[in-house]
């Protein structure tokens, strides 16, 4: 209930800017205008009224407002008794006002909700499926993704020792071949391309997720999209994602010798059949969903 309310507060400014309320807010303010200036009219005349003898005040208030006082009310109880009557009908027009306000209030909620859930399913697959499937795009990168760590070892595995590569350098320049020719040589035996094509996968399926997540993500950032029935299973999946990015970086950073490019721009440097490089993976939507959207809630 608490967060309902808390909802309630948040989106009265957002409902306040639409059509509708804002006719809403214009015809409570004519209508408090016009409340206001009727209560300051039978004030004013009621201070006037007790100056004048008890006989003359029905007559004047008769002139004055066109209203005959009704029989047994005094001039003073029939003034006290309109001024209470437009006061009540602020107060109305007040409640209305608010509640109408709330209602949409809590109809944008629900929205809110309903887009951010309908968002998620279309990611993982209807929670009540009786064969819970992700789509195959989405399911296919991450099972890439979680295998990142081996294909990282068994990439790492393929590495020559940098004496073993010198020596093999030094027996190519003995039999004369040329510098493009032991090039071409040292990219078969270095084992530096494994991890290289490793590494390109990797990030393809990266990116492949960062595109199949930016809707949702978007939709948070510009506060139309709200925590809804299925915002744990969303949390649960781009959790766990981040965490085998992570891991999968930390696995790269690791190999000894590795130029391990953090930026994820085309490096300046590097690049040859001997260097060991490796680009940063990342997903940025995916990070801003694990770590600003569920983190923050």
């Amino acid at each position: 209930m608490i967060e309902e309310i808390g909802a309630f507060l948040n989106a009265i400014p957002a409902a306040a800017a639409s059509p509708l309320a804002l006719i809403a807010y214009l015809a409570t303010v004519l209508a408090w205008t016009l409340i206001a200036w009727r209560v300051k009219r039978f004030q004013i005349l009621m201070d006037k009224i007790e100056k004048l003898k008890e006989e003359d005040r029905l007559e004047a208030i008769r002139i004055e407002t066109g209203r005959i006082v009704p029989k047994g009310m005094t001039a003073e109880q029939y003034l006290r008794s309109r001024i209470h009557f437009f006061m009540f009908a602020g107060f109305l027009a007040f409640c209305a006002t608010a509640a109408f306000v709330a209602s949409m209030a809590l109809i944008r909620v629900y929205e809110q909700k309903a887009r951010a859930d309908g968002y998620i399913n279309e990611i993982l697959g209807q929670p009540a499926s009786s064969t819970l499937e992700a789509p195959s795009p989405y399911k296919s990168a991450i099972n890439t993704l979680s295998n990142g760590r081996t294909m990282i070892a068994e990439a790492q595995d393929e590495l020559k020792p940098k004496a073993d590569l010198d020596r093999i350098v030094g027996e190519l320049r003995l039999q004369h071949f040329s510098g493009d020719q032991i090039n071409d040589r040292l990219s078969e035996i270095a084992g530096t391309a494994r991890l290289k094509r490793a590494n390109q996968k990797l990030n393809e399926v990266a990116s492949r997720l960062e595109a199949i997540y930016e809707k949702l993500a978007n939709c948070f950032r510009a506060a139309e999209c709200r925590p809804g029935d299925q915002f744990g299973r969303m949390c649960n999946a781009v959790k766990s994602i981040l965490g085998t990015i992570d891991e999968i970086n930390t696995a790269a950073i690791a190999i000894p010798g590795v130029n391990f490019n953090a930026s994820g721009t085309v490096a300046t440097f590097g690049g040859g059949s001997m260097d060991i490089d490796f680009t940063n993976v990342a997903t940025p939507n995916v990070a801003y969903l694990a770590t600003v959207v569920c983190d923050q809630r």
